[in-house]
C-alpha cells in the first residue's frame, strides 16, 4: 500500500465534476467505525453504463492525511493480475482532492494516462472507468481499502472478501402472493426480485427485468397489459396453474418455475 501511495503522490490528478448516473446498481454495506483516524468506508456501488463501470464509495473522514484505494480485477483471473492483490488488474487511489488510476503491467503497477470521470460530495467518491480498458468485460472482482498516511490500520470492503459484479442470480424472491390467489383477483408476479451474493456471506434482493408465462393444463393465459399480471377467472377455484418466471440483472438470468394454487 505504501507504494501506491508514493505512486499517487507522484502522480496526482485533481478531483473533477461527478459522473452520470448508471444502470443495475449492486451495493454492499461495510461497517462504520472501522478504524479510527483513517478513511472509514460504509458503502460500496458499482454500476454498469453499459460502456463503463461506475463506482460509489460512502466514506467517512476521507481527508488529505487519509486515502481510499479500490482493487479491480477485470478478468476475475486471480492468475493474470497482482497475486498478492487478489488478482488485481487496476487501482484507484484517493483523497479528497486528487487521485490516481494505475494498471498492472505483469511485474508492477504504473499510472495509466486516461483521464478518470471522478468526484468526491457530501462523503461520496464516485468515479466511473471505461470497459474499453478493461478488455470490454461485463463481470469484476474488487474490493476496497481506507486507511491513513501515518497508520497501519485499514478498512477493508467487504470485510468478507471480494465483491463481485455482476455475480450469478441465485434464487427468485418470489411474494407467498404469486404462489396463492384468490379466485377472481388479479395475480402479480411484478415484485419478484432476484438474489445474489455479491459477496461471502453477503446476499441482496436485486429489481430484475421480468418475462412471465402462466398456463394450465399446457395451454397458455393471456396476460395483462405490460405483463407479468393475469386476471383470475372466478370459474377457475380449485385449479393449480404453472407460472414461469426469467428475471434479468444485466447479463444475468434466472428461470424458476411457481406452481399458483387457486382459492
Amino acid at each position: 500500500m505504501r507504494r501506491l501511495l508514493l505512486v499517487l503522490t507522484a502522480a496526482a490528478v485533481g478531483i473533477s465534476a461527478p459522473p452520470a448516473l448508471a444502470a443495475n446498481p449492486i451495493a454492499i454495506a461495510d461497517p462504520a467505525g472501522d478504524g479510527t483516524g483513517i478513511a472509514d468506508i460504509t458503502r460500496v456501488t458499482v454500476e454498469d453504463t453499459g460502456t463503463s463501470f461506475t463506482f460509489t464509495l460512502e466514506v467517512q473522514n476521507l481527508v488529505e492525511a487519509t486515502f481510499v484505494a479500490v482493487f479491480v480485477n477485470a478478468d476475475r483471473n486471480r492468475q493474470t493480475g497482482a497475486a498478492e492483490l487478489a488478482g488485481t488488474e487496476f487501482v484507484l487511489l484517493a483523497n479528497d482532492t486528487r487521485y490516481g488510476f494505475l494498471r498492472w503491467t505483469g511485474a508492477d503497477f504504473e499510472e495509466v494516462p486516461d483521464d478518470l470521470q471522478i468526484s468526491f460530495e457530501n462523503g461520496r467518491l464516485t468515479f466511473a472507468i471505461p470497459k474499453a480498458l478493461m478488455a470490454n468485460t461485463q463481470k469484476i472482482d474488487l474490493f476496497a481499502v481506507g486507511g491513513s498516511d501515518g497508520s497501519e490500520t485499514e478498512d477493508v470492503a467487504p470485510n468478507t472478501g471480494v465483491f463481485t459484479y455482476l455475480p450469478a442470480i441465485s434464487r427468485l424472491v418470489i411474494p407467498a402472493s404469486v404462489s396463492v390467489i384468490r379466485a377472481g383477483a388479479v395475480l402479480n408476479a411484478r415484485a419478484v426480485q432476484a438474489q445474489m451474493t455479491p459477496a461471502p456471506g453477503q446476499t441482496l434482493n436485486a429489481p430484475a427485468t421480468l418475462r412471465c408465462t402462466l398456463s394450465f393444463g399446457g395451454r397458455s393465459v393471456r396476460a395483462l397489459a405490460g405483463g407479468c399480471r393475469w386476471r383470475v377467472p372466478r370459474a377457475w377455484r380449485g385449479r393449480r396453474l404453472t407460472l414461469r418466471i426469467t428475471a434479468t440483472v444485466g447479463t444475468e438470468s434466472r428461470t424458476q418455475t411457481v406452481t399458483v394454487r387457486v382459492r
